[in-house]
């Protein structure tokens, strides 16, 4: 039986920071590996990017795979789709990371890089109608409206990119935003409030989600009904660390990996970048993440050189 293969590098998660840091860690000529039930991340269902350097505008879809082409196909790293269930630091310093299915994935060092997931709104229905009529992402399930009326909770850049996409498919899009003012970058704010077939609805909250075998209206705060076939819910996100680990991270009140400015944690050779971090003033970008995940792999090979 052959020795089992030690990665000097192992990346949980596969988003913007993951891959970046597995394409530094690469042309270091750092044998990585990067592990992720959803390569892309979040980032993947981005309706459209057009803040990335050297792309105007572009899917998050394209982007991703730009990405994960140049990490795997050109650089050679390791592509592991799987999900983390548990990673142990074992008495010799080496982590070992077991997946779904059943698999062990030993490294020397580890970057943790899961991202967040989406936020939700905790009212009653949301769970009851999730997938019949309750969405959370706009790329991935717009389709399924075409000339219905559908409602787009929050006020950030995901709520109106979401409506903004929602508007070209969609009969009728509301926009839902519980403050008196959007929280969004002003290209997309004018893009919205251009847009004939999207109603921005200030100050309103939804009590809860109502119909019958699938989503038929909505119940505001104020007592209000909305009919709509469908809604989603773009309120922002929380990082994911949904693992176990037989070490304790240092996090945030919020759960974000607390990450010194070269990114390592208060675990040695445990690094973090991305959404997951506490890093780049909590400012969540995928510009951030690209930066993050370069600086982790920098420190991790940096470290890597300290313990040969």
């Amino acid at each position: 039986m052959s020795e089992q293969e030690i990665f000097d590098l192992a990346i949980v998660g596969g988003g913007p920071a993951g891959l970046t840091a597995s394409v530094y860690a690469s042309r270091y000529k750092v044998n990585n590996v990067v592990i992720a039930d959803l390569m892309g991340g979040m980032a993947f269902g981005a309706t459209e990017v057009g803040n990335f350097p050297s792309h105007p505008e572009i899917s998050g879809m394209e982007l991703m795979q730009k990405m994960q082409s140049h990490a795997f196909e050109s650089l050679g790293a390791t592509q592991k789709n799987a999900k983390v269930k548990n990673i142990d630091k074992k008495d010799d310093g080496t982590f070992e990371i077991t997946v779904e299915p059943a698999e062990k994935i030993l490294a020397k060092s580890l970057i943790i890089s899961t991202g967040t997931t989406h936020s939700k709104l905790n009212v009653p229905g949301e769970n009851e109608f999730r997938g019949k009529g309750v969405a959370y992402c706009a790329t991935c399930d717009a389709f399924f409206y075409r000339n219905l009326e559908v409602a787009v909770v929050g006020g950030g850049n995901v709520a109106l990119t979401a409506a903004l996409h929602l508007a070209k498919i969609a009969k009728q899009v509301y926009l839902l935003v519980r403050g008196d003012k959007f929280v969004g970058e002003m290209v997309w704010v004018d893009r919205v409030n251009k847009t004939p077939n999207i109603k921005v609805m200030f100050n309103t909250s939804v009590k809860e989600i109502a119909g019958q075998n699938k989503v038929e209206k909505l119940i505001l705060a104020d007592g209000s009904e909305l009919p709509v076939n469908g809604i989603f819910v773009s309120i922002g996100h929380k990082p994911v660390v949904d693992f176990t680990m037989n070490f304790a991270l240092e996090k945030d009140d919020q759960g974000h990996i607390k990450v010194a400015p070269d990114m390592r944690t208060n675990i040695d050779g445990v690094f973090a970048a991305g959404d997951v971090t506490d890093g780049s003033n909590y400012f969540k970008q995928i510009a951030t993440a690209v930066g993050e995940g370069s600086i982790a792999a920098n420190s991790a090979y940096k470290w890597l050189q300290l313990k040969q």
